[in-house]
């Protein structure tokens, strides 16, 4: 809706879109356009708009300055109201006389365009574009126009113009207002004429108070009036006069103080509004916000939930115990004892009697790791005496499969989020560490010790060793 203050109506562009003048840009708001469309017998019906900016934004202001004062900021959307036949008809010519403007043979193509183009809100979609100015007895329609609310809604001039309704009891309205008018008139006219008597009397009496008593006592003869009493009944009207003038100035002050008070009001209310609209865009933002959080979170819940299921499909296929076996297999009750037959005892003690082997020696449990640094592939030497190297973890049983890894650290530098270590180096030994994270959750560093020896030119080739640490 647009905003009411002391000096028109606020239009911002947060809320109401500026129409463009030309196809190559500009809005009927600018000056030259609106000059051009002004120009013309709309402006009767097209108040002026200035494009001005706040802390809230953008906005045009449109005003119509009447007897020092802006009569838009009062005025009332047309809603169910019609226009006055009168003003109808005229804003139905002031359409033809503008469109005949793009007619004339020294119109220059950009007016043209601009007229072929104007259009005015749609009735329908920003009734409270239209609006009624002035009191009841003399309606004025004031439309605010250049802009629209739902995009793409105006209307071309003309049918934009004949949506609008007329106010078919208009006329009556007045007539009867002015027949009124003129019945209380002869009212007061005709008690005045009946009473003239005493309301002279005690007009007389207000400002001769001595002929009021010589009146009351019934004496008919003229009162005895010493030479001063001219003079005194001067001073006494003089002085009445002074008192009227101070209690119209009174009067005035007090209207100043009311007038005052009420802009104070009104003022006290925008600022109120524009309070309640700064708290709102604050917890729209806020919620946008929220919701941007929440989307954070769900991306990264489903980058945790992909990197977890890379972790288990690239865990081993074959788990060991600790100490490099097999686990055992599961326990099961043994059967009841039962008593052999005499034919199967020999076969059975023959078999008892089977030589074992000798026991097997037992595998430390440091033998191997259950991961270890391995050389994925490795570059020829360049000019500078660099080698590039691909370093990988995989798991030393099973397919020896390459597993994730968290976190690569080399000749003074890191690396994260990469699978893969490649890296250029020069000739000599490096530290090598990768941090992964095993089955159980649980981190765990793999060491290793590169060798890097290059050839002396790239076509000699060059040397890559690798040695792991417990």
């Amino acid at each position: 809706m647009p905003t009411p203050t002391r000096n028109g109506l606020l239009v911002y562009t947060r809320d109401y879109t500026p129409l463009r003048a030309f196809s190559q840009g500009g809005c009927y708001w600018d000056k030259g356009p609106q000059q051009l469309i002004r120009e013309s017998p709309l402006a009767e019906f097209l108040p002026p708009v200035e494009m001005e900016r706040d802390d809230q934004g953008q906005f045009g202001r449109f005003h119509r300055e009447s007897a020092r004062r802006d009569r838009l900021s009062s005025s009332k959307p047309l809603g169910r109201r019609g226009v006055p036949p009168g003003q109808l008809l005229r804003l139905k010519q002031a359409v033809k006389e503008f469109k005949q403007k793009a007619a004339a043979q020294d119109a220059q193509p950009e007016n043209r365009q601009l007229i072929d183009r104007f259009q005015l809100p749609d009735l329908n979609q920003d009734p409270e574009l239209y609006r009624l100015a002035g009191p009841w007895w003399n309606r004025r329609l004031e439309i605010l126009w250049g802009c629209e609310r739902n995009r793409n809604s105006s209307l071309a001039i003309t049918a934009a113009a004949d949506k609008l309704p007329p106010d078919t009891l208009y006329n009556l309205r007045r007539i009867l207002g002015s027949l009124l008018a003129l019945a209380l008139l002869a009212l007061s006219i005709g008690f005045v004429g009946s009473n003239w008597d005493v309301l002279s009397a005690k007009l007389a009496g207000l400002f001769n108070p001595s002929h009021s008593q010589e009146s009351q006592s019934g004496s008919n003869q003229p009162p005895s009036v010493p030479a001063q009493g001219t003079g005194t009944s001067l001073e006494q009207a003089q002085t009445n006069a002074a008192q009227a003038e101070m209690a119209a100035q009174k009067a005035q002050a007090d209207a100043a103080k009311a007038q005052a008070d009420a802009d104070r009001a009104r003022q006290q209310a925008d600022q109120a509004r524009d309070d309640v609209d700064k708290k709102k865009k604050a917890a729209d933002a806020a919620a946008h916000a929220a919701a941007k959080a929440a989307q954070a979170a769900k991306l990264a819940r489903d980058i945790a939930d992909r990197a977890k299921a890379a972790a288990l499909a690239n865990r081993p296929a074959a788990r060991q115990t600790p100490e490099g076996r097999a686990p055992a297999s599961p326990q099961y009750p043994a059967a009841p004892p039962t008593t052999p037959n005499p034919s199967q005892a020999t076969n059975t003690a023959s078999q008892d009697k089977t030589p074992a082997s000798a026991p097997s020696s037992p595998t430390p449990a440091s033998a191997s790791p259950r991961y270890e640094i391995v050389l994925a592939d490795q570059g020829q030497p360049s000019p500078d005496g660099t080698m590039q190297v691909s370093l990988e973890v995989r798991s030393t049983a099973g397919s020896r499969a390459a597993v994730p890894v968290q976190t690569w650290y080399y000749d003074n530098q890191t690396a994260t989020a990469q699978d893969r270590l490649q890296a250029r180096l020069k000739g000599g030994d490096y530290p090598i560490k990768a941090i992964i994270v095993d089955p159980s959750g649980n981190q765990q560093p793999i060491s290793a010790v590169i060798t890097v020896e290059p050839g002396k030119v790239i076509t000699t080739g060059g040397k890559v060793s690798l040695r792991n640490q417990p």
